[in-house]
């Protein structure tokens, strides 16, 4: 028989799961590899709106740090849309990582008269909507650089087809030039404002939702050489 519920639910009983959860990972915050931001350790809660009491939550986890001897954390939110960037932004997150896929392309009311018939056309036939690559990375774009404040985190690529159907939104067009070509102009911007940015790419492997760097049979290793050719210098290279 196949279970009710397939995952298990997601619950935050209170300050003594807070700290089971900090010394259940203490070892990888020791680790030497762990990833740092700017000296801090970098912990990234994936919805904003899910966790009841974040500012609790994060004093509790720098006070559990500092005992262990640790530098304290540099607590990040993945905002999909701006009503989620600017939540995060009031709930005790010290940055906020922004996909704009939704807002540029994946919201219907910011697409463009000609997107939206054709998104409309799709619908009434009952067939998943593509969108052009270069729309979605102009539009990214632009969205970045309205919001400053922010981690920009891009897209590869986007199928939502497979998991969504005839609902689902396609980036059409997408090649490992184009996101080359995309993944510098991003780059360029988190240099011009803040040397020690970063820049969160999604994702490795997804496949689910079409969204990889991860090599395939159609291009190869093209879109990781790009990627390379992209974030890194010459000497790097």
């Amino acid at each position: 028989a196949i279970p009710d519920r397939m995952l298990k639910e997601q619950t935050y009983p209170g300050e003594a799961d807070y700290e089971m959860h900090f010394y259940t990972l203490l070892p990888a915050f020791k680790d030497n590899r762990y990833i740092k931001y700017k000296g801090q350790l970098l912990f990234g809660i994936f919805d904003p709106r899910g966790i009841p009491d974040m500012v609790n939550m994060s004093h509790i986890w720098n006070r559990l740090a500092k005992k262990n001897g640790l530098p304290g954390f540099c607590f990040f939110s993945f905002a999909q849309g701006i009503e989620n960037l600017s939540f995060a932004q009031k709930e005790g997150f010290d940055i906020v990582v922004y996909d704009a896929m939704f807002d540029s392309v994946y919201s219907y009311q910011n697409l463009g008269i000609s997107s939206r018939l054709r998104a409309k056309m799709n619908s009434l036939l009952k067939r998943p909507n593509p969108i052009e690559y270069d729309y979605y990375a102009r539009t990214a774009i632009r969205y970045f650089e309205q919001y400053p404040n922010t981690i920009p985190c891009i897209d590869p690529n986007f199928d939502h087809s497979p998991r969504s159907g005839v609902k689902g939104t396609i980036l059409h067009n997408s090649t490992p030039k184009k996101w080359g070509e995309f993944c510098k102009k991003t780059a360029d911007l988190v240099d011009k404002q803040d040397k020690d940015g970063l820049l969160f790419i999604k994702s490795w492997n997804e496949w689910g939702e079409g969204n990889y760097l991860e090599p395939d049979l159609r291009f190869g290793d093209n879109y990781l050489k790009e990627t390379k050719r992209a974030l890194c210098s010459d000497e790097q290279r």
